[in-house]
């Protein structure tokens, strides 16, 4: 079993609640599906489109992920928060195969214009629809991580963001930023 940090906890839980949007105490598949068609819409892409099931394609790899590994098919805070870390934090190959792709896929979804890179309106679409957090939120972290106000985020830097997010026990870490703060 993984040893969660109570900082990595306080983080996992705190996405937990963030896919969990009715409320219901556990995520279930269904969670994911419609998390990836609201960010596939936030993009433009319809509902069945080809840039929609690719997206949810990803969304459901990383539910079935985290399932596979709780070896359940509802997840509990606790559950979510063993198996994230069990796949995704003990080793950075799991962050590759797994939650790589799904962050490239999401952000790449709401990336309007194709330029690999998302400007403040697109981050504030990725926020609102796939972090489920305030516009102002990602004002903040735009602000803070893209030093020209009119410049962009490559989406491989926000990766390696959430990356950092994951990995890095420092709350003052760019990647502990993006989602806003969070006590150790």
């Amino acid at each position: 079993m993984v040893k969660v940090s109570k900082y990595l906890g306080k983080k996992l839980a705190r996405r937990f609640r963030a896919w969990d949007a009715d409320g219901s105490g556990y995520l279930c598949e269904e969670d994911f599906v419609r998390r990836a068609r609201l960010v596939a819409s936030a993009g433009g892409h319809d509902v069945g489109s080809v840039r929609h099931l690719e997206v949810q394609e990803q969304f459901l790899i990383l539910w079935k992920s985290l399932a596979g590994e709780a070896g359940v098919d509802h997840l509990t805070v606790e559950q979510y928060c063993t198996a994230f870390a069990a796949l995704v934090v003990s080793h950075p190959d799991g962050f590759d195969a797994v939650y790589g792709p799904f962050i490239r896929a999401s952000a790449g979804a709401v990336d309007i214009d194709g330029d690999g890179a998302l400007n403040r309106r697109e981050l504030r679409l990725w926020y609102a629809t796939h972090l489920q957090l305030p516009m102002g939120v990602s004002d903040h972290v735009f602000d803070e991580m893209v030093p020209d106000p009119h410049g962009v985020l490559p989406i491989e830097e926000l990766v390696g963001w959430v990356r950092d997010y994951y990995f890095n026990e420092d709350p003052n870490s760019p990647g502990n930023k993006i989602l806003g703060e969070v006590e150790p």
